[in-house]
């Protein structure tokens, strides 16, 4: 299986949305959402009923890739780079809400709801991102079962899943967004 040209690394780089524009596109227009922009270099988290509030942390994909200096990666590289996600989110977790799901445009986090839950899969649920991480802790040199091999994939399937796991999301809810790759 070829995988699409999205996750030759290193991967595209998209403009953060306007969550503003995300949020009057989030169905129904929750009261408090939590919106979710996973960049190169920094994630980023918004809420409140007037995205009042945020967070940024240093957990980037592009970022976190270099703990991955290997394809794929070996065990004590992927236990290390846990750590530095945890150690990362953990003091940050009780300014943030827990609202069942987090909505996101992302191009790339709508790539991965596609390669792991099917092209018509409106989320990401956590259960699918967990099978899609076993997989990659599994691979082989090789063989990775149908997913990218690259650094940057690892590392944007790990923060992905460490977000969901330790601040209790259920998935990630896929809104349109206005796409297009920055130079």
């Amino acid at each position: 299986m070829s995988l699409p040209l999205l996750w030759q690394e290193p991967l595209p780089v998209f403009p953060a949305p306007d969550l503003v524009a995300l949020w009057r596109r989030c169905p129904g227009s929750p009261a408090a959402p939590v919106l979710l922009h996973l960049g190169p270099r920094t994630l980023n988290l918004v809420w409140g009923a007037a995205l009042e509030e945020g967070l940024a942390l240093p957990l980037g994909y592009a970022e976190l890739a270099s703990l991955f200096p290997h394809r794929p990666p070996r065990p004590e590289e992927w236990e290390a780079a846990i750590m530095a996600v945890e150690d990362q989110l953990a003091p940050a977790r009780p300014r943030v809400p827990s609202a069942g799901r987090l909505w996101c445009a992302d191009p790339l986090i709508t790539a991965l709801t596609a390669l792991v839950a099917g092209d018509a899969a409106p989320a990401l649920a956590r259960e699918a991102l967990e099978q899609c991480f076993q997989r990659l802790c599994q691979a082989r040199p090789g063989g990775s079962a149908g997913l990218p091999e690259g650094p940057e994939f690892a590392a944007l399937v790990l923060v992905l899943r460490e977000l969901l796991h330790h601040y209790g999301y259920a998935g990630v809810e896929l809104v349109e967004g206005d796409g297009g790759a920055e130079a």
